[in-house]
């Protein structure tokens, strides 16, 4: 598979890329104990896990409640702003500026991991 060095390729690439390889795109590293425990760097962010948003000096932590793979998004409980109508919206976060605290274990993410061990 050959890859493109041009900018403006590699963007198209990203931005069109199949729900396969946004769930990789999308992962998030494993906390300092949870990668020691497990023994792997990085997992793809599921619905279900506790994650600590990084951003800006700021450090939330909450639990994962969606992933938009078509946006490149996940939406977090804790990360939420209230509009002037008194609606409630989720601000989508970016999976570079989180870091898994807790993984929700699956038996998916069980064979998943011991394969990457």
């Amino acid at each position: 598979q050959v890859k493109s060095q041009q900018r403006s390729k590699c963007r198209k690439m990203h931005y069109q890329s199949a729900s396969h390889q946004r769930r990789v795109i999308m992962s998030a590293p494993l906390s300092a104990d949870l990668r020691k425990d497990h023994g792997i760097r990085r997992l793809p962010v599921i619905k279900g896990d506790t994650v600590e948003l990084r951003r800006k000096g700021q450090k939330t932590a909450g639990e994962v409640k969606g992933c938009y793979r078509k946006k490149f998004s996940i939406y977090m409980e804790t990360h939420e702003i209230a509009k002037p109508d008194g609606k409630i919206v989720q601000i989508p976060v970016n999976a570079s500026n989180l870091v898994i605290t807790k993984i929700k274990m699956t038996k998916d993410r069980k064979r998943l991991i011991a394969r990457k061990q």
